[in-house]
């Protein structure tokens, strides 16, 4: 970590990105990011560290003490910190900030709309959609209403209400022979996986 680095983030104080890419050094560890945006809406990289995995101590360790040691206390309040899904990167934070006497105590997390929905899309449905356009109809309706929870729900209850009817329409294409059980169980998993259906 520089000093710009540290002024950046200081100046910035609004998002936090934080992010592990695997295999990035000669020795194979991953390398943990933590980015931010700039008033510019341009980002920039507040720390790098290169960490020897990513369990949940090392995580834990990097938000208990690496980033409020190094880029101050003051730095992670009242911030909004993104992460992937997964949990070993995720929960440490969520402890933290459950914490009343924690730096991050009065900061919020919210999960990767990238991680949780085009990384996930990839794997799972696409390889399931065939060329008939009604299927690639149905999982185009279906990203998008996946996207608007990320941009339109408010509540936890719109959430609600709006997955269990997702769920519904979904079994409804299923039961109507229009999307084929490959993709409605992808479909599924993939919900059920990432969104705690």
């Amino acid at each position: 970590m520089t000093h710009k680095q540290a002024k950046f983030a200081q100046k910035f104080p609004k998002v936090f990105f934080v992010n592990a890419t695997s295999s990035t050094s000669v020795e194979k560890r991953e390398l943990v990011l933590v980015c931010g945006k700039d008033s510019n809406n341009s980002g920039f990289t507040a720390m790098r560290v290169f960490v020897p995995s990513e369990k949940q101590w090392v995580y834990s360790w990097i938000y208990n003490d690496a980033i409020p040691n190094l880029l101050g206390k003051g730095v992670v309040q009242k911030r909004l910190v993104l992460t992937d899904g997964d949990r070993n990167n995720y929960a440490p934070l969520e402890s933290c900030i459950a914490t009343n006497s924690s730096s991050w105590a009065q900061s919020f997390h919210g999960l990767c709309e990238w991680h949780l929905l085009g990384q996930s899309w990839q794997k799972q449905v696409t390889p399931t959609i065939q060329k008939d356009k009604v299927v690639k109809t149905i999982c185009i309706k279906a990203t998008s209403w996946i996207k608007s929870w990320f941009w339109n729900i408010e509540t936890e209850q719109e959430f609600e209400l709006s997955k269990d009817q997702l769920l519904q329409w979904l079994l409804e294409k299923k039961a109507g022979a229009v999307l084929p059980e490959n993709t409605y169980l992808a479909l599924r998993d993939l919900f059920l996986q990432q969104y705690s259906l």
